[in-house]
């Protein structure tokens, strides 16, 4: 894991990903949308099955399921229905033309994308967005999409709904408040019962970014973060650590944030608040996942205005330590303020259906530029071997590991200026004690230094007649 580029591949038409994971068959599965997510174009379901060696599409094919539709997130549920069928999709879907009333989509598919079994979940002309995160939501299979809702009085509420594992409707949770979802966690492994991190922003207005805790219908607490606009992605972290990525206005323009959490159970605590910033005019996208077993931060996002820029918009993908301390230096100040509110719960039916006529699509390569924003992290060790002759020449050579290969040298006799850049480096030196500095460079710009360093010279006798 150290983000050198391996391949790149896109759809040949106009499309969306919007999900990837990686299947038990070792490849890629994408879900997204093919054509414009424009009201007023007829936009289908999009799905890929892609080799992780080669970037190619082993599977590429849209679903019609009605209007203006798309499939936004994927879960591999570790307890499914049928083994041979572990994944579940969550998308959305309009019934006519120009109508803002989505119904939730859930999937259940197997490694290729053949379909067990599909449900629209609807209530009436209200508008269903809870496709916006999955994942688990307790034992025996259970899982939780989450999303908002909007009524016929166009009142926005956050939203919740728990299914079995077979998608029957468990247990709806509608927030009284103008808020709405978009990432969501649950503990896998509960010892007082399953509870839910949800974070999203509110919509009235305000533009606040929110986050709670939630056991059931009993709130463990709740807060608003009025510094930034909207929390777009949460992970845990090690211990009770929980990191997010959200969005801030900062001078006018709109940038990318990363967070880092402790989870008190009872209350959150900011630890840091970092971001990234090279005078962009806008950043977009923000996603973070945390690798436990490596102890590493992945995190990406879009931005354009780059000085140094490739094009129009620029992509950023960092592989960090836990605290990010080599790429997102600059620290903002962030402040928890509580939130109270109130749920009500309640059923959300459905529509089975069967799958519909697929269509196979085509990738074609992509081209692209790479820069490094981000100085790596420096961990380059450094000994050097030493010896003088009887004629008082001595020699250093120089060791280097940890950093990237390969690496250059200066060395620096008496430690007032660079008198050589070679490797073994030899030079006359005086009698006595002689101190000496190194620096070497490896090839990415890392740095070690050496200094106080000292080797012995030998004084040299003529011969007298």
């Amino acid at each position: 894991m150290n983000g050198n580029h391996l391949w790149s591949n896109e759809t040949q038409d106009e499309a969306n990903w919007n999900d990837v994971i990686v299947n038990q068959d070792g490849n890629l599965m994408l879900v997204g949308s093919y054509g414009s997510n424009s009201n007023s174009f007829d936009n289908n379901c999009l799905v890929g099955v892609c080799d992780t060696n080669t970037g190619a599409f082993n599977i590429l094919k849209t679903y019609n399921l009605g209007f203006r539709e798309l499939f936004f997130k994927m879960y591999e549920n570790p307890v499914p229905s049928n083994v041979s069928f572990p994944y579940y999709v969550t998308g959305s879907r309009v019934v006519q033309s120009g109508s803002d009333s989505d119904d939730l989509l859930i999937l259940n598919f197997d490694n290729s994308f053949n379909l067990k079994e599909g449900r629209i979940f609807e209530i009436g002309s209200q508008n269903e967005e809870l496709y916006r995160d999955i994942f688990i939501g307790g034992q025996n299979g259970a899982f939780m999409t989450i999303g908002n809702r909007t009524d016929t009085n166009s009142s926005n509420t956050g939203s919740t709904s728990l299914f079995d594992k077979n998608m029957n409707s468990i247990q709806r949770r509608t927030f009284n408040q103008s808020i709405y979802f978009t990432t969501g966690l649950s503990n896998t492994n509960p010892t007082g019962g399953f509870y839910q991190i949800l974070a999203g922003g509110t919509s009235d207005g305000s533009q606040d970014a929110i986050i709670l805790r939630i056991n059931g219908s009993t709130f463990n607490y709740s807060y608003k973060l009025p510094f930034l606009k909207v929390i777009n992605k949460i992970d845990f972290g090690n211990a009770n650590n929980i990191y997010a990525v959200g969005v801030a206005t900062i001078g006018g323009i709109d940038k990318t944030i990363v967070l880092k959490f402790q989870d008190n159970g009872n209350s959150l605590t900011v630890l840091w608040a970092k971001v990234l910033d090279q005078n962009e005019t806008a950043f977009s996208n923000g996603f973070i996942d945390y690798n436990l077993a490596l102890g590493k931060l992945i995190y990406t996002d879009s931005r354009n205005g780059n000085a140094a820029g490739n094009g129009n918009y620029d992509g950023l993908i960092c592989v960090e330590d836990e605290n990010l301390n080599n790429c997102l230096t600059d620290s903002m100040n962030v402040v928890l303020n509580n939130n109270p509110m109130t749920l009500d719960t309640f059923p959300l039916p459905f529509t089975s259906f069967f799958e519909p006529a697929t269509i196979d699509r085509t990738g074609t390569s992509l081209s692209y530029q790479i820069q490094m924003p981000c100085a790596p992290p420096c961990n380059i060790a450094l000994q050097v071997n030493k010896s003088v002759d009887a004629c008082s020449n001595a020699s250093f050579t120089g060791i280097a590991s940890g950093g990237t290969g390969p690496y250059s040298y200066q060395w620096d006799i008496s430690c007032d200026g660079v008198n050589g850049t070679t490797n073994p480096y030899t030079t006359p030196i005086g009698p006595g004690t002689i101190p000496f500095c190194v620096t070497v460079t490896d090839a990415v710009g890392c740095t070690a230094v050496l200094t106080n360093q000292t080797v012995v010279g030998v004084r040299i006798l003529s011969n007298q007649r």
